[in-house]
């Protein structure tokens, strides 16, 4: 089982993106296929804050499924006191 980083210091999309998606492929290629079509087509949106909103919409669909696939005892999402580092961390609650 994976535990660590997967990113750290950003809150781009373009950066969050491949490593959810590239986590998220170790667990179920098949739905990260899926959801990068969907990234996809959420690029083609013209306006940006519709596309931003679509964007993190998409980012928090891709964090909840890579988190369904947890041992329990652990979870996907930013580490505590650090809201830019992303992975799977053990829950200490």
């Amino acid at each position: 089982m994976f535990t660590g980083t997967i990113s750290h210091g950003t809150l781009r999309y373009e950066d969050l993106l491949p490593a959810f998606l590239g986590l998220l492929g170790e667990y179920s290629p098949i739905k990260a296929d899926m959801l990068q079509k969907r990234s996809a087509r959420i690029a083609l949106i013209e306006d940006e804050g519709q596309r931003g909103d679509e964007e993190s919409g998409l980012l928090e669909v891709i964090a909840e499924a890579i988190d369904r696939y947890q041992m329990p005892g652990y979870y996907f999402g930013a580490l505590e006191g650090d809201g830019s580092d992303f992975g799977v961390w053990e829950d200490h609650n």
